[in-house]
C-alpha cells in the first residue's frame, strides 16, 4: 500500500511541475521562431536565397495575394528571387505575435511589412500584415505556410 501511495505522490507532484515545464518550453520555442524570422529579414536584405529558401520545409508554401499558391522548395525558391530580383527593393518585416501551441510542434507568426521597390514607370509602395506557420520538423523549426496582404486600398 505505501508503494502505490508513493506512486500516486509522484505523478501528482510531477503534473504540478509539468505546466511550468510547458511554459518555459513554449517560451523556449517561441524565442527560437522570433531568432529565425530575424535571419528571414537579414537574408532579405542581404538577398541570400538559399538561407530564405533554407527556411522552408520541403512541401512548404506560398499564398500570395491575387496569385496562385505556390508549393515546394523549387517554387518558393522561384518565388523568393523574383521578390530580390525587384529593382531597388526596399523590405522589411517584423513579427507582432509569436505562438506555440502546447504540444510545441506547431506556431505562427503574425507580423507587418514594409515594401519598396523600382516599378516600370514609378516606385512602388506596399504594407501590410502576413502570416507565417511553423512546424518543429525533426527538431527543426520550418515555414510551412507564408501568407501576406496589403494594407493599402485598391486601386
Amino acid at each position: 500500500m505505501k508503494r502505490a501511495s508513493k506512486q500516486i505522490a509522484a505523478v501528482l507532484f510531477a503534473s504540478m511541475l509539468l505546466p511550468g515545464y510547458a511554459s518555459a518550453q513554449t517560451a523556449s520555442d517561441e524565442q527560437q521562431i522570433k531568432d529565425l524570422e530575424r535571419q528571414w529579414a537579414e537574408a532579405v536584405e542581404e538577398k541570400d536565397l538559399d538561407s530564405i529558401v533554407a527556411l522552408f520545409a520541403d512541401d512548404g508554401r506560398i499564398m500570395p495575394p491575387n496569385a496562385e499558391a505556390v508549393s515546394g522548395r523549387d517554387s518558393i525558391e522561384k518565388t523568393w528571387r523574383a521578390i530580390l530580383d525587384l529593382p531597388e527593393l526596399d523590405f522589411s518585416f517584423a513579427p507582432t505575435d509569436v505562438s506555440v501551441s502546447e504540444s510545441g510542434d506547431m506556431g505562427y507568426v503574425l507580423g507587418t511589412y514594409r515594401l519598396m521597390y523600382k516599378g516600370k514607370d514609378e516606385t512602388v509602395q506596399d504594407a501590410g500584415k502576413y502570416v507565417d506557420v511553423w512546424e518543429k520538423i525533426d527538431g527543426d523549426w520550418k515555414v510551412m505556410v507564408e501568407t501576406y496582404n496589403s494594407d493599402l486600398a485598391p486601386e
